[in-house]
């Protein structure tokens, strides 16, 4: 009888700790998976900048949802110099930054992607020289 007991003592202790664990596991996906969301919405707010031909710099924000989970989004975009550069170099460049921002668990977290985009083509550029 007391050999049965000690059993299921530690069967019980150890669905405890499995249950814990699989908790744990199904948060950090959760977590994973909506940061991954975040990415996605910068780069595809990226891509619609660079796809447009006349970037104006300034900014511009908004909301969407995605799976029930909302999220907002800010797009700067700035002229940029390339610091220390010759002047006669490629010093045409749009900085593009997008900032994706979500409620996660009772706290903001925040996710920001950025790159840069030359003004003119290159050609264009190499045949004023």
């Amino acid at each position: 009888f007391i050999e049965v007991l000690t059993a299921l003592a530690v069967v019980s202790i150890s669905l405890v700790a499995l249950l814990s664990l699989l908790l744990t596991s199904i948060k950090a996906t959760s977590q994973s998976e909506l940061a991954t969301q975040a990415t996605l919405l910068a780069e595809e707010k990226i891509a619609q900048t660079i796809a447009d031909q006349h970037i104006t710099p300034g900014t511009t924000q908004g909301d969407s949802q995605i799976n029930q989970q909302q999220f907002h989004w800010q797009r700067q975009i700035d002229d940029y110099h390339l610091p220390e550069t010759n002047p006669n170099d490629i010093d045409n460049l749009n900085r593009i930054e997008v900032k994706v921002s979500w409620q996660q668990a009772g706290h903001t977290k925040n996710i920001c992607l950025t790159t840069y985009k030359a003004k003119e083509k290159v050609r264009e550029y190499a045949s004023k020289k």
